[in-house]
């Protein structure tokens, strides 16, 4: 079963939504000692990384263009909405790797249709905060807002995309 996505304003087609393969990690810092092991400290939970197999075709544009649009995103380091054909947003991503799985071409080189492994790296606001599960980005709060209690027992970064609000 194929999807229509958007990645950004980049039109591509997935070949399956349900194996988006995804993968989290963890961050530590290594104290090195004298004698023995590093001692090792948790700096925090890394962004996870998604892993988007997509088809580019003539029906949904030029494939050769899709792909420089993708390579010059990935370059450019532009954070792309995900979402799909009937508007559903899945997320703020960029592009940290393209893999070319298999290229159909004409015998003068002219793409065809590609398959490509997109791998996206979720992202979120440089500066925020969460206040009653909403993160906030920045610290600009209206001069008339009423302080609210900051729950910090839970990650920053499993708060849903849809609650993050950037502020003006």
């Amino acid at each position: 079963m194929t999807a229509l996505l958007y990645l950004g304003t980049i039109k591509l087609t997935a070949l399956s939504l349900r194996d988006m393969p995804s993968s989290r990690a963890w961050e530590y810092a290594t104290h090195k000692t004298i004698e023995g092991l590093p001692v090792l400290q948790l700096v925090g939970r890394d962004s996870d990384i998604y892993t988007l197999n997509v088809r580019v075709h003539p029906q949904i544009g030029v494939p050769a263009t899709i792909i420089k649009q993708l390579e010059a995103a990935g370059d450019a380091g532009e954070v792309m909405v995900l979402q799909s054909g009937a508007g559903e947003q899945l997320g703020s991503y960029v592009l940290t790797g393209l893999e070319r799985n298999r290229i159909l071409s004409t015998n003068s080189g002219e793409v065809l249709i590609a398959d490509l492994s997109l791998k996206l790296k979720e992202h979120r606001p440089v500066d925020f905060q969460i206040e009653n599960t909403i993160a906030v980005e920045g610290d600009s709060a209206p001069a008339d807002a009423t302080p609210v209690e900051i729950d910090d027992t839970g990650d920053p970064a499993d708060v849903p995309l849809s609650q993050i609000v950037r502020s003006a």
